[in-house]
């Protein structure tokens, strides 16, 4: 038989949507066995908690000030009638927080909020993990996502452990890429997964074996997979010298306002094209514009989309085109990669290991041809002419 004073997983969410907006003024309905939505309150003041106490004379209210969860915990041990109440509203309230915590990190990955249900949903199952799908669309192509979750060991909490970005692109074969969190892994929102796996570089911040934060350009290398199916990653470190202001500066460029060029290193350091009309005897022509610090470049696309050949460039930049303006380098503003969900953890053994084979560590690698391997290991070192088959050259 169930116990009818059990708090509802309604009254949890209430308390717990109060401590998320900083709600921390609590009034509860002494009169009630327990603790329904109905009867809890939560205020932004305690000023406000009073006046609804005061308008409330006829009910036995109570007034609490919780910081948290276990805050108000603490407070109701000396409080006999609410201590059996809260007690067991705490579990279902964890479990919410840790649905929040997730439901953050989702949003910030770019992924819509309608997975939340599907969340909650799976959260309850209490299965050792799960997986959500859900799909985007870039212009014509897109972007097919599973979301992979993983309950820790002894505790009743679930980690974001990676995704895996699948990019299709009308008439060509799909890509796919696995996104680890944990372990110094610089995680890509989902915006950047798919500028990744549209061939251009990122600029991210991992973390190194000590837990420094350092920044590289990261492009994936479509020559080269692992087992997994991933493609090797390569890295284009601070000291391999390519600085985006410089590039532009041999770009025609038209006049930009400060916040114009900011948008536009913006767009470049997260590996977006960025459109823009250039200074060129061709007014009102959108071109498109993309980082490649392989080539300490700028490459250049038409309205099209479509990488400019090398007549095409060179017509763009000839001293005529080129002003004296010249684009100051900035830093990139950088915000940290979301959290796993709570306390960020080691992902599985499974996932360290492809993690190795991604960015170049793995026995599999070193055992590869050594021709690839030679292409895959010094693209960061040495710039190298571009090949026929990228149909164009950058500047």
């Amino acid at each position: 038989m169930e116990n009818d004073s059990a708090p509802t997983k309604e009254s949890a969410e209430n308390i717990f949507t109060g401590l998320q907006e900083r709600n921390n003024w609590f009034v509860v309905d002494q009169h009630e066995p327990s603790i329904e939505k109905g009867n809890v309150h939560s205020f932004a003041t305690q000023k406000e908690a009073m006046h609804f106490i005061r308008t409330h004379k006829e009910e036995p209210l109570r007034l609490f000030n919780a910081e948290s969860v276990t805050d108000l915990l603490e407070q109701a041990k000396a409080r006999d009638d609410f201590k059996s109440e809260l007690s067991q509203l705490n579990t279902s309230t964890m479990n919410l927080q840790n649905a929040g915590e997730l439901r953050t990190t989702l949003i910030k990955l770019g992924f819509e909020d309608s997975l939340y249900q599907n969340l909650l949903v799976n959260l309850e199952k209490g299965e050792k993990a799960f997986t959500l799908t859900t799909a985007q669309v870039f212009q014509q192509d897109q972007l097919q996502v599973e979301i992979h979750f993983r309950k820790r060991e002894n505790e009743d909490r679930y980690d974001l452990s990676r995704y895996k970005a699948t990019l299709q692109k009308p008439g060509e074969e799909p890509r796919s890429q696995n996104f680890f969190f944990g372990k110094g892994n610089a995680v890509t929102d989902t915006q950047q997964a798919y500028n990744l796996l549209d061939g251009r570089s990122v600029l991210l911040f991992p973390t190194n074996k000590t837990g420094q934060e350092y920044e590289a350009w990261h492009k994936l290398d479509f020559d080269l997979k692992d087992e997994y199916g991933n493609y090797h990653v390569k890295q284009y470190h601070k000291n391999y010298g390519f600085e985006p202001a410089n590039a532009l500066n041999k770009v025609p460029l038209p006049p930009m306002e400060a916040q114009q060029i900011r948008d536009m290193m913006t767009d470049l350091y997260r590996g977006n094209l960025h459109a823009i009309q250039l200074a060129t005897n061709s007014p009102g022509t959108t071109y498109y514009l993309s980082a490649n610090p392989q080539f300490k470049s700028i490459d250049i696309y038409g309205a099209d989309k479509k990488l400019l050949s090398k007549t095409q460039v060179e017509q763009l930049t000839n001293p005529g085109n080129l002003e004296s303006r010249k684009i100051t380098p900035t830093r990139p503003v950088h915000t940290p990669a979301p959290s796993m969900g709570h306390d960020a953890q080691a992902p599985e053994k499974k996932n360290e290991k492809i993690q190795k084979q991604q960015t170049g560590n793995s026995p599999e690698l070193k055992k590869a041809k050594a021709k690839d391997l030679k292409t895959a290991k010094t693209a960061a070192l040495l710039p190298k002419k571009r090949s026929d088959r990228h149909k164009g050259l950058s500047i």
